[in-house]
């Protein structure tokens, strides 16, 4: 079973832990934009109507999905010591594998077409 501190571990110093939430919560951000761009392009140029692009445009809604949930760290940061910080952390840790899962699944599905 997992202890239930995982999600608070305090290993990285203050400044190395900011720039590891900025790294990945801003890239989640940016994934997050461009997959929303991409399927609103797929929708705008009515491409869903092909398996192929279909499958493609679940594809960048899970890419999305999981960039939303590391953009989601930010939200984690400075909340360590009440009850809200550790269901957001257990939701965001289940979300991510969700989202990961998603992504293995769709990308199997367009590899194998």
């Amino acid at each position: 079973m997992m202890n239930e501190s995982n999600c608070s571990n305090n290993s990285f110093s203050s400044s190395e832990r900011n720039r590891i939430l900025v790294a990945v919560a801003g890239n989640g951000a940016c994934s997050l934009l461009f997959c929303t761009l991409a399927v609103v392009i797929l929708i705008a140029l009515r491409l869903y109507k092909h398996l192929v692009y279909r499958l493609a445009m679940y594809q960048m809604f899970g890419a999305g999905l999981l960039g939303l949930s590391n953009g989601m760290l930010f939200m984690l940061y400075g909340y360590s010591d009440n009850l809200y910080y550790h269901v957001s952390c257990k939701f965001t840790a289940f979300f991510t594998q969700y989202c990961t899962w998603v992504e293995i699944i769709f990308t199997g599905w367009l590899t194998f077409h």
